[in-house]
């Protein structure tokens, strides 16, 4: 499979170009027939046919020249290279340091970390205009959640991504990836060129999600190598319990902060007490509009988590865990992350998250915007219920 996989997703694309290709010769050879047929009715005599042909002809060259002109940038486009200027991307050197010692040292390290509010890791080897970059994506739920162990399993599992040379093959198929996305979102259509098109999408895509999924599962075992089955299990659970979770109390903690114009210095400390305070009832009512396996990309990407489980399960576990919270660990994380919330909140009040959640309650929320009215206009507002 580690040799078909590839030849097929190759074969895939060869097909992909032929098709774009033989779609721009038949629409190039359309006004190129009609001008042919045109020439031979006039040098014939036949007047009013010869024009009843050649009239079309520069419409359908036009018209032959956009089509030609849209294959050749759909086929020039994936052999391009993405330039990134990694403006949000941080040497947090306490999470690099977490990241030494789980990968072998011939590997090259990862050099710089993007944090984000995803409940995701991710890692990348991202070209620069000073060369290839390699980039850790930490998204803050996940920091704000995880212990010590957890966390350390998570990184091992992306550079297990790394090590396994997974992210070198997501580099050369990126720009291929997107296309034959885009291509498979498209309007559909019974058009024999749409039609190969979207065929030679499904075959990439299909070929591609299994080598994915068993990337992602080769990256499972790395991780559990490097810290032990039970903990790469765990980290997994914890995850897929109450990471989208957070993302959403997230967003109504940002809406709630531009509403009352008072923000709270961290907003992933906000969300984790919020989540924290939630009962399992409130937590699964919640949970319910959300995909039930968040590392899962539109069903393609990731094998569902009862299946990394068992696969987990049969490697060694490990011995006794680190149960810190990962955040005592990371104290640069936690003042790029309220850098990261000040950006967000930009031009509201910032109070420490525990003020916030006080002050952020309905009934102080109104006080005080009664406190403020009255301040401006020397008049206290009447309770017309009483």
């Amino acid at each position: 499979m580690r040799l078909l996989e590839p030849l097929l997703v190759l074969f895939s694309i060869v097909l992909f170009v032929a098709v774009v290709s033989i779609a721009a010769l038949l629409t190039l050879a359309l006004p190129m027939i009609a001008l042919g047929v045109g020439l031979v009715l006039l040098s014939a005599g036949h007047w009013w046919g010869a024009w009843a042909a050649l009239r079309s002809v520069p419409s359908g060259f036009g018209s032959a020249f956009d089509s030609v002109g849209l294959a050749a940038r759909m086929l020039i486009h994936p052999f391009g290279r993405d330039h990134y200027a990694l403006e949000d991307a941080q040497r947090l050197n306490d999470l690099l340091q977490l990241c030494h010692g789980l990968a072998p040292r011939e590997t090259a390290m990862v050099e710089m970390v993007v944090l984000s509010d995803e409940p995701n890791f991710g890692i990348a080897e991202v070209q620069t205009r000073d060369g290839v970059r390699r980039v850790l994506v930490a998204g803050t739920p996940l920091l704000f959640q995880l212990e010590v162990d957890e966390l350390r399993a998570v990184l091992a599992h992306e550079l297990g991504h790394l090590v396994l040379r997974h992210t070198a093959w997501s580099s050369v198929l990126g720009r291929w990836t997107r296309q034959m996305d885009e291509v498979a979102a498209g309007q559909g259509s019974w058009h024999p060129v749409v039609l190969g098109l979207r065929f030679c999408s499904w075959m990439f895509r299909t070929v591609r999600a299994g080598w994915s999924k068993r990337q992602e599962l080769a990256a499972d075992a790395y991780s559990a190598e490097r810290c032990g089955a039970e903990v790469a299990i765990s980290a997994l659970r914890k995850v897929h319990d109450s990471a989208d979770l957070f993302y959403l109390v997230s967003l109504a903690v940002l809406r709630r902060a531009r509403a009352i114009g008072l923000g709270p210095e961290s907003l992933a400390e906000a969300s984790f007490r919020i989540l924290q305070g939630m009962s399992p009832k409130e937590r699964y009512a919640l949970g319910r509009s959300l995909r039930p396996d968040p590392f899962d990309v539109g069903g393609r990407t990731h094998p569902p988590l009862h299946e990394r489980h068992a696969a987990l399960l049969q490697a060694a576990r490990g011995g006794a865990r680190d149960r810190r919270p990962a955040l005592s660990l990371l104290p640069e994380v936690v003042l790029a992350e309220r850098r990261l919330t000040r950006q967000r909140l930009q031009g509201l009040r910032l109070v420490p998250a525990r003020e916030w959640l006080e002050e952020s309650r309905p009934e102080v929320a109104e006080r005080r915007q009664a406190e403020v009215m009255a301040a401006l206009t020397g008049y206290q507002e009447l309770d017309l219920g009483e």
